[in-house]
Parts: C-alpha cells; structure tokens; sequence
C-alpha cells in the first residue's frame, strides 16, 4: 500500500495497512513472526525462563523440521523453533 504522501510515512489515523490485514494477506508472516518470538526468547533466558521446559527446550509445540524448512536459516534453531518428534 502506499502511503497517503509519496515518499513519506503515513501519520496517526492516515492509511496505513494494518497487522491483520497484513497477516491475511500474508499468512507466511505468521510463521516466521512465531519463530522469531521464540529466538528471541531463547536469545534472553533469563527474562522468559517460565517458557524453557527442564531440558532447556521452549515450551510449546514449536515446529516440525518440514514446518520449519522454509524459515530462514536462523530461525531454524533445534529444541527451541524446530521441536524433536516424540520418541525421536
């Protein structure tokens, strides 16, 4: 979308689009948003240690290995986005 001035940002209550729309638009961004939360919470333990299971892994079910194959590289973070399948 483009802003209401060419080449400027829009200002408070000008069109702008808007998270959901965005994220309907581009459902992709949902994923990758989801493991970014997840890196960054990783990244800083201490602050979120409540999300860690006691093996060090988030909590939660993360994504599987072909979930997580079209992430970026550094998304793709073992026991923290990617989750081992059970048994494994």
């Amino acid at each position: 979308m483009s802003s209401p001035r060419s080449g400027q940002a829009a200002g408070p209550g000008e069109s702008e689009p808007r998270l959901t729309e965005l994220l309907k638009d581009h459902p992709e961004l949902r994923v990758v948003g989801i493991a970014a939360a997840y890196t960054f919470a990783s990244n800083n333990r201490e602050r979120y240690a409540e999300f860690f299971e006691k093996d060090g892994s988030l909590a939660g079910p993360g994504y599987t290995e072909a979930e997580a194959a079209r992430l970026p590289a550094h998304y793709q973070r073992p026991g923290v986005v990617v989750k081992p399948l059970a048994g494994a």
